[in-house]
């Protein structure tokens, strides 16, 4: 299962993986606010893109 997770993981562009690695130092719940704060302007972008995905 672990090894699953990190294949996944290790697809992502990495500014994807930045903000989740950011968004892990809060635990299960997490603001875009300290997120963006963690990686500045990337998680916006990142969530840019998430939004654009739908």
């Amino acid at each position: 299962m672990l090894a699953m997770v990190q294949a996944r993981l290790g697809r992502l562009p990495p500014g994807a993986r930045a903000v989740l690695r950011a968004a892990s130092v809060f635990g299960e719940v997490s603001w875009a606010g300290g997120v963006a704060s963690l990686v500045g302007g990337e998680a916006r972008r990142a969530t840019a893109r998430k939004r654009a995905r739908g």
